[in-house]
Parts: structure tokens; C-alpha cells; sequence
């Protein structure tokens, strides 16, 4: 063996799971604390993607309804305002939520088109490619 060794700095992703639970505030019932989902993804940015995955499973329609969201150690609950319309029955399923591009797990076609309720206008906007390249490399 030679002198051949080389050391390099590399990263690596860490995946690690979080829990996504909501509290229902309703006027006449106490708090209700619903775990929703657990999901794998590497830690960081928690928050949105909480929110996000809430909107997109059309338990919320606008930020609005949230009150606020509290983070534990690979935990997330976020706090809804306006939660009258939430149907506790719609949740009582269990599914599996990966990092990935959401397709696998689902048991239909059907079942890929998420519940979006974004007007057709907002679908088709563009980001300026000099905003792309300014973002910081990796």
C-alpha cells in the first residue's frame, strides 16, 4: 500500500420519522388530539411539510386555519382555528406516508390526484429561471 489514501468531507441524508398530529378546537367540545400520520424524511423544514400534507389530503383549505404548531423531537402538531367542517370520520383510516413522490402506496389511479383547491389560474404560474439559478448550491 502506497500513499495513495485520500480523505474527503461528505454528507449524507438522515432520514428519521415524524409524526403529524392535529388539535381540533371546536367551540362546544374540549380539544381533540388526533395523530394523523407518520412519515420518513430527512429532519429539517418540518413544519412545511406538515402543512403541506395537511392541505394536500384536504384537511385544510387555507393557512388561516391554523392557530399555530408546536414541534417535539420527530413530532409535529399543528393547531387549527377554524375546525367545525373537519370530519374526525375522513381520518379514521390508516395510510402510509413516505418521502417520495407519493404514488406508492396508493391503491388506484384515482387515488394519485390529490385534493387541491386551487383555482385553475394559480395552477399555471411560472418562477423566473434567474430566482432557480440564484438559490444557494448543494
Amino acid at each position: 500500500m502506497g500513499d495513495d489514501f485520500v480523505e474527503h468531507m461528505d454528507n449524507i441524508a438522515v432520514e428519521e420519522p415524524l409524526q403529524i398530529s392535529i388539535s381540533i378546537l371546536k367551540t362546544e367540545f374540549p380539544i381533540t388530539n388526533k395523530n394523523i400520520s407518520i412519515t420518513m424524511r430527512t429532519p429539517g423544514h418540518d413544519q412545511d411539510l406538515a402543512i403541506g400534507f395537511l392541505f394536500t389530503e384536504g384537511i385544510i383549505q387555507a393557512s388561516d386555519q391554523i392557530k399555530g404548531i408546536t414541534h417535539g423531537e420527530n413530532s409535529i402538531n399543528v393547531q387549527l382555528n377554524n375546525s367545525e367542517n373537519i370530519d374526525l370520520g375522513k381520518l379514521e383510516r390508516h395510510f402510509y406516508t413516505s418521502s417520495s413522490c407519493g404514488v406508492c402506496g396508493k391503491a388506484s389511479i384515482e387515488a394519485i390526484k390529490t385534493i387541491c383547491r386551487l383555482p385553475p389560474s394559480l395552477a399555471d404560474f411560472q418562477v423566473d429561471k434567474n430566482l432557480i439559478k440564484s438559490f444557494p448550491a448543494f
